[in-house]
């Protein structure tokens, strides 16, 4: 696998899905039903989520009454989070971010072969996903 791919695999099953799996949550929050126990812990974890049930209920809510352009510019506000903490995460792993003096090497490991996804003196990954989500915005 080489840089370009596994950056494009990182977008897709990363960031996009990501946004695609906070947009289903708000237009459809997921429920689970009540459990009572006299287990405190089991109490506790089947209040808990309850707690987020509601929250999520009411995101979806919240989500639901915007208008059509509201919806749009939270999808592209989730879009542009997603992409930017992959940028953030690749320029940490690039040597150009955090306090970690160093580079990180990724190397991907199939049943024939190891690859070394990201060497030095070669494109960074983050530049190579500033790449990938502008041409996903032309196409």
């Amino acid at each position: 696998m080489e840089a370009r791919e596994f950056v494009r695999y990182a977008k897709s099953y990363a960031a996009d899905d990501s946004v695609k799996m906070v947009l289903r949550e708000l237009k459809s929050p997921r429920t689970f039903p009540k459990t009572e126990s006299k287990d405190p812990i089991q109490r506790g974890i089947s209040d808990w989520l309850e707690q987020k049930q509601l929250s999520k209920k009411n995101q979806s809510e919240w989500f639901a009454s915007l208008s059509e352009e509201g919806q749009t510019n939270i999808r592209q506000l989730l879009q542009e989070c997603s992409e930017l903490t992959l940028f953030q995460f690749f320029a940490l792993i690039d040597g150009i971010g955090g306090e970690y003096e160093g580079v990180f090497e990724i190397i991907a490991i199939d049943e024939i072969n190891r690859t070394l996804v990201n060497p030095q003196n070669t494109q960074m990954l983050h530049s190579l996903l500033s790449e990938v989500c502008e041409e996903d915005r032309t196409t």
